[in-house]
């Protein structure tokens, strides 16, 4: 009947309205966790360059000294005429450790754009997942926000048609079913009749 229409109507209200803030809630969180992603990329960025910025004046300098005493090594055979052997002894392991500093160097470069590169493909995968869950969750909002509309109009209706029927219902009972009367009523028109009775018999 109407009754149970109308309670099967509120409980579709109700749970759609909870399926609707669940979606709202949802959104929200996934909005928050791609801001925190934006601000945590940048934050890496900032930290990469940094260390890139460090590396590649390191690397100049190796470069640029690796340079200087190779021509020192040059300079002093020249000047010695192929004598001056500790001197280039001695520049010659200041050139063998600038070498494997600078191989340090540009291994540490190589592995830090290798970590840099991974971290931005899994902040991309991430944004991607968290972007496709807030475009089907606001799809989903809308059409469960649309669903609630039709619930709560059509919960209305049934609850507008319920009142009609009920009313309907009172108005017959008061014009249908006899009420009974009170002992003040029932002695009164006991009294009433039995004057009508004497006065009957007077005029007789």
């Amino acid at each position: 009947g109407l009754e149970s229409d109308a309670t099967e109507r509120s409980a579709k209200v109700d749970e759609t309205s909870a399926h609707a803030a669940k979606l709202a809630e949802e959104v929200a969180d996934a909005q928050k966790e791609l801001a925190a992603l934006a601000k945590s990329q940048a934050q890496l960025l900032a930290i990469r360059q940094e260390g890139k910025d460090a590396n590649t004046a390191t690397k100049e300098t190796c470069e640029s000294s690796l340079q200087s005493v190779q021509n020192a090594i040059v300079a002093v055979r020249d000047y010695t005429n192929g004598g001056g052997q500790n001197v280039r002894t001695l520049l010659e392991a200041v050139v063998g450790a600038l070498a494997t500093q600078l191989t340090s160097v540009n291994m540490e470069e190589d592995g830090l754009a290798s970590g840099f590169d991974k971290m931005v493909q899994i902040n991309a995968m991430t944004k991607a997942l968290k972007e496709k869950d807030v475009e089907h969750n606001t799809r989903e909002q809308t059409s469960a926000a649309r669903e609630l509309s039709e619930a709560s109009n059509d919960h209305g209706a049934t609850n507008e048609e319920l009142g009609a029927v009920k009313d309907y219902q009172a108005k017959l009972q008061q014009r249908c079913v006899a009420k009974p009367e009170s002992y003040t009523e029932r002695k009164q028109r006991r009294e009433e009749e039995i004057a009508g009775l004497k006065e009957s018999e007077a005029s007789n």
